[in-house]
């Protein structure tokens, strides 16, 4: 339903069989916009894990975290996935983003963090094999 109705690609797979986890985009420029994780109930009103959305800038990011917290918002979690860095709610399994540090630090961490993990790409090396795969153009 979310690819032929709904218009999504399925752009990666974590894990196998009944504990795959399924990210899903409908932008050849984006990893992921819904993920879909095993674990809940048959009855459960949705298969949803997450919901993406993106913020243009790294500033940007620092800035929606403090005023979340301002706002009294918590158990955020802040990661860094080395492709990306993301706000939580509930905290998820990844490396923790440390949003008191300088952009210049935690631009450095993380290309370090992707140049460690095997299989990392950059976003211009995953978007170019997406398209492949896909056999479109954008």
């Amino acid at each position: 339903m979310y690819c032929d109705v709904l218009g999504f690609y399925v752009t990666d797979r974590l894990g196998n069989g009944d504990q795959e986890m399924l990210f899903l985009s409908r932008s050849l420029l984006e990893h992921h916009q819904v993920v879909l994780a095993p674990g809940r109930a048959e009855t459960s009103a949705s298969t949803i894990n997450q919901i993406s959305f993106e913020i243009e800038t790294l500033p940007k990011l620092i800035d929606a975290f403090q005023a979340l917290t301002d706002y009294g918002v918590a158990g955020m979690q802040a990661m860094n996935h080395g492709g990306s860095w993301s706000l939580y709610v509930p905290p998820h399994a990844t490396t923790d983003l440390d949003l008191s540090q300088s952009e210049e630090l935690i631009r450095e961490q993380t290309e370090l963090m992707a140049q460690q993990t095997p299989g990392s790409k950059t976003w211009q090396e995953w978007r170019q094999d997406f398209q492949k795969r896909m056999n479109l153009e954008v």
